[in-house]
């Protein structure tokens, strides 16, 4: 038979042990007065269970995808149709057209150059990830088709909204022209670079321009100096081809 004490100190040490096991909160610190808990780490218990439930959102994403080229076709898709809408919603808003094919010059900076139809803009290249984007998705997932048919159908598709965005640019463009606007009548008017008018004997840039009351992108070239985007320059003569002279303002 033990004695009291010792029974008491026994059903004392078991009742910390079951406490230690069971609060939610931390641990029970035998050596603080009457078992104060102290508090765990909280926050790195929380930070971890959220860093758990995005890493099973993300697992759960890309297991919607069979395959790795799915995913790519996905992304190429949606990125290419919101910078798509972005670009026509700019197009619409703040004037201006996608003409223009490009060059690099020595600078490695983009040069636009004015003509007639053009493949490559920004507008059609958008069309072309759009295009092969979902149409490669469409392959894969809901047509069973493998990796090289699915890419070759992707290109096909996708070129051929490069070609229809790109004779609908001009389409648009010829018509612009039809409405009858002179350009000499913004000889002495002030535009806004569009794109960088390299220096004189270099290359075309492109300005924005109002002609007789309608926004124009037009391409130009300098007096003298290059001249940065979004620089205020003035039109002191026009070439043939539409091409205006143009100065720093």
């Amino acid at each position: 038979m033990l004695p009291a004490r010792a029974n008491d100190e026994d059903f004392r040490q078991s009742l910390f042990a079951c406490a230690q096991r069971s609060s939610p909160f931390g641990i029970l610190d035998t050596s603080e007065p009457e078992g104060l808990i102290r508090p765990a780490a909280a926050g790195s218990r929380v930070s971890s269970g959220r860093n758990r439930a995005g890493t099973i959102v993300i697992d759960q994403f890309l297991g919607y995808f069979p395959t790795p080229d799915s995913v790519v076709y996905f992304f190429m898709g949606a990125t290419g149709t919101l910078l798509f809408v972005v670009r026509l919603a700019m197009m619409l808003l703040f004037g201006g057209d996608d003409a223009g094919d490009f060059d690099m010059d020595a600078d490695g900076d983009i040069v636009a150059h004015g003509g007639g139809f053009t493949l490559f803009s920004m507008l059609s290249i958008l069309s072309f990830t759009m295009g092969a984007g979902w149409l490669g998705l469409a392959c894969r997932m809901e047509w069973g088709l493998g990796p090289f048919v699915s890419a070759l159908c992707a290109a096909g598709f996708g070129f051929a909204l490069m070609l229809f965005s790109s004779f609908g640019m001009y389409q648009m463009r010829k018509l612009n022209e039809e409405g009858g606007y002179n350009l000499r009548h913004c000889i002495g008017h002030i535009g806004q670079v569009y794109l960088k008018v390299p220096q004189k004997g270099e290359g075309r840039g492109q300005v924005q321009i109002t002609v007789d009351g309608r926004r124009k992108v037009l391409p130009a070239v300098s007096t003298g100096e290059q001249i940065e985007s979004f620089v205020a320059v003035k039109v002191v003569e026009v070439q043939e081809q539409h091409v205006l002279i143009v100065e720093r303002q």
